[in-house]
């Protein structure tokens, strides 16, 4: 790293989730991962003990709860009574963490543990490095459920007396509403309360524990937590994951595939970074894209995040090696193992330009939301994906797609940071001139009472559907009270409502509406103002996982225009992320609101603009992009030369085997045959659960067997130059071409470095 000018980040697990540290925490059984076991008995089984939590007779009605009470061994059940049993348990051993456990990331020693054992580690060894050479340390996926069963809930030994210390009475008593929900009360406080306390515990014991070293060791603290991208994957993994990025110096997420349009997840991190001042949001992107992902899917996963102010590209990712198992690693490797290696720094530069255009100045977004994550808790139970997760969803394609930008503002840290001045409300570094409340079921009563005091002062507040029934998870009619200095809004309203409060931009199609495919991000400085805006191609919709692929989107606007709120002496450039050059933008219209001018964009387009008081450098006026087919050329479809930047292959894969000199076994896929020859030999079958290398004890007399593979394939055309067996560890076999033998002398390798090459003497293939 330090011969490239490059930082090198530091990972902080051997796989994923972070904590386990591979096992090594958790040989310690104190601090291995608990979970509270539910099901439906005939009767407490003695082999229990003292594991039981509690047991409960419950009635049950289409899986609605009608009623419960305590229940002993000794009661009798009445009719229509089952038997409702809570046992504490502790994670089984498992391949996946070297036969150990996942951590119980709600306990704080047991996260200063993995510290020690990680965070420490590395300190005793780079420290020197630490803040110049080695920026930070990346946490991957850390959760508090994680390789549990399905019927467990999150726990941990202290929770108990944590709970009644913070709230003032006993959770065990209310276990069943944790699983089920009452009937014609679909609301409860305990639920509400115990997911707010796992989420605090959570956040202390691991993000605080982790943050608050990396402070003192002059590190950021970066990466991302499991289930980031909606209200129920959160609830089930990490409870708000808001409030783990308060201790993350470098807060991010993480986007698989190139299907998935997680907007709240970046919102939900670009919130908290801007309330607490950080500047680098991380994405860990581009994993399970495939080989074949093109350039333009890079560009277009990076653009919408960059207009959501992610601004920190995690590229996901670069082999070490393709050797054994390593080849079967999600794909695609940003390395010298794909063709397109050497020309990734086209795509780099592109990022690195708009970044750098980005860096300076201030965010402007003067819509707060309020987060709903705590009337989404009160109404769920394990497997219940809300209606209110869709609502979330499109509330914010809504407020995006109308350019209407805005921050989340979530209860807890509001009732920590938040407060009135004059007519905005502060939270931390950040504030607003607008309040927007969701659809909820509850409202906390200091978050109530701030939006009243902002309301008396001159701001706007605006809800949206019923007012809230209950106050800090409890019946009350004071949300009908002060909900009278609130206005109520729709989605139609937006832009009539929030427009003279929060717009800055406008980007329009010919007819006066707004290119809702089309996203922005606006900063500005004492003296110039920049704004980068994308085109996604594609309309929002709340099935966010299962938006079409990159290729697909072809939505273009031609004759697009953009109007943006700068002062009119302002001068305006346009960047060219794609070769660094500023031009000048022509058609400008001076308006009583700004500037108005062209802005087409074809599928998938990025612009990205200055506006400054000072005049620039710049060149003349960009070209507009073709928007028309003027003529067609009909070329004929053959007899073209082509020519192989790299060499042809033929894969290899259904080999007949033969066993210790026996017969012959029919072809069959090698990973099969792998797997069959592992299981005769007593070995565990190969795969990405099995137990890492570097902690697998190793037989001292292993079983062995004689293993000669043949391969038939049918040759029509004999090559007219040598060709080459590409294979790892050639030096392993003998190795013949139609029963003449092949030298396994190396000749180089194929693709990657573990996989070798033998040449073939084009003379040996027959037809």
């Amino acid at each position: 790293a330090r011969r490239q000018k490059m930082g090198a980040w530091l990972y902080d697990e051997d796989r994923w989730p972070s904590g386990a540290a591979g096992g090594l925490v958790t040989k310690d059984e104190k601090y291995r991962i608990r979970f509270l076991e539910y099901s439906l008995v005939k009767s407490i089984p003695a082999s229990a003990g003292k594991g039981i939590q509690k047991a409960f007779a419950v009635v049950l009605n289409s899986g609605a709860l009608l009623s419960y009470r305590p229940y002993q061994a000794s009661d009798k059940l009445k009719v229509n009574e089952q038997i409702l049993l809570f046992q504490e348990r502790t994670g089984d051993p498992q391949s996946w963490f070297n036969g150990q456990t996942y951590l119980d990331a709600l306990n704080p020693e047991a996260v200063e543990q993995f510290v020690r054992v990680t965070h420490e580690e590395y300190r005793k060894r780079f420290s020197s490095a630490f803040g110049n050479l080695v920026p930070g340390i990346f946490t991957d996926e850390p959760n508090f459920i994680s390789h549990t069963p399905d019927n467990a809930l999150p726990w941990t030994g202290k929770l108990p007396a944590a709970f009644r210390k913070k709230y003032g009475y006993s959770l065990e008593e209310y276990l069943p509403e944790l699983v089920y929900l009452r009937k014609n009360r679909d609301f409860s406080k305990a639920r509400l309360d115990y997911r707010n306390l796992l989420t605090e515990l959570f956040c202390n014991a691991f993000a605080k524990t982790i943050g608050d070293w990396c402070a003192r060791n002059n590190l950021l603290f970066t990466g991302h937590v499991l289930c980031e991208d909606s209200l129920f994957r959160q609830t089930y993994a990490v409870g708000n994951a808001m409030r783990f990025y308060e201790f993350m110096q470098a807060p991010g997420i993480d986007l698989l595939t190139e299907h998935w349009f997680i907007f709240n997840t970046a919102k939900q991190c670009t919130s908290v970074a801007r309330q607490f001042g950080r500047k680098w949001r991380l994405t860990e992107t581009y994993g399970c894209t495939g080989w074949d992902f093109p350039f333009m899917g890079h560009k277009a996963m990076g653009d919408w995040q960059l207009a959501l102010g992610i601004n920190l590209r995690c590229q996901h990712l670069a082999w070490y090696t393709m050797a054994a198992e390593a080849k079967r690693d999600y794909p695609a490797s940003i390395s010298y193992q794909s063709p397109w290696a050497d020309e990734y720094s086209y795509v780099e530069d592109y990022f690195a330009r708009i970044t750098t255009a980005l860096e300076k100045g201030e965010e402007i977004r003067d819509l707060l939301v309020i987060y709903p994550m705590e009337s989404f808790w009160g109404r769920h139970v394990p497997g219940d994906d809300l209606p209110e997760n869709r609502d979330f969803i499109q509330l914010t394609n809504e407020l995006l797609g109308q350019h209407l930008d805005f921050d989340f503002g979530d209860e807890e840290l509001m009732s920590r940071y938040a407060a009135v001045r004059n007519k905005r409300i502060i939270i931390n570094k950040a504030s607003y001139r607008a309040v927007l409340i969701p659809k909820i079921r509850t409202i906390r009563a200091s978050t109530l009472e701030l939006l009243h005091q902002f309301a008396k002062n001159g701001g706007k507040v605006f809800y949206m559907g019923k007012i809230p029934q209950y106050l800090d998870g409890e019946e009350s009619l004071i949300p009908q009270e002060k909900y009278a200095d609130f206005r109520h809004i729709g989605y139609s309203e937006f832009d009539f409502l929030l427009s003279p409060y929060v717009r800055h931009i406008r980007i329009q199609d010919c007819d006066g509406s707004e290119i809702t495919p089309a996203l922005y991000l606006l900063k500005k400085g004492s003296d110039f103002q920049t704004l980068f805006l994308c085109n996604t191609s594609c309309y929002f919709q709340t099935e966010q996982l299962e938006m079409p692929m990159v290729r697909d989107r072809q939505l273009a606007y031609p004759k697009a225009r953009l109007l943006w709120d700068v002062p009119q002496n302002y001068h305006l450039y346009q960047l060219d992320p794609h070769t660094g050059k500023l031009h000048f933008v022509p058609q400008v219209t001076v308006t009583d609101k700004g500037i108005s001018f062209p802005c087409p964009l074809e599928p998938l387009a990025s612009r990205l603009f200055i506006a400054s008081r000072k005049p620039l450098d710049a060149q003349a006026p960009l070209p507009q992009p073709v928007q028309q087919l003027k003529n067609a050329l009909v070329l004929p479809a053959q007899a073209w030369p082509v020519s192989l930047d790299e060499a042809n292959a033929l894969l290899l894969d259904m080999p007949q085997a033969k066993i210790n000199n026996g017969a012959w076994h029919e072809a069959t896929h090698c990973l099969k045959l792998d797997s069959d020859l592992r299981a005769m030999l007593g070995v565990h079958p190969r795969g990405g659960r099995m137990v890492q290398p570097w902690c697998r004890s190793k037989s001292k007399n292993p079983k062995q067997l004689d293993l000669t593979l043949k391969y038939e394939f049918v040759c029509k055309v004999l090559p007219k130059q040598d060709c080459q067996l590409a294979l790892e560890c050639p030096e392993q076999y003998e190795i013949t071409l139609n029963d003449s033998p092949i030298s396994v002398k190396d000749t180089g390798y194929w693709c990657d470095r573990s996989i070798r090459t033998l040449h073939i003497d084009r003379r040996l293939f027959k037809t």
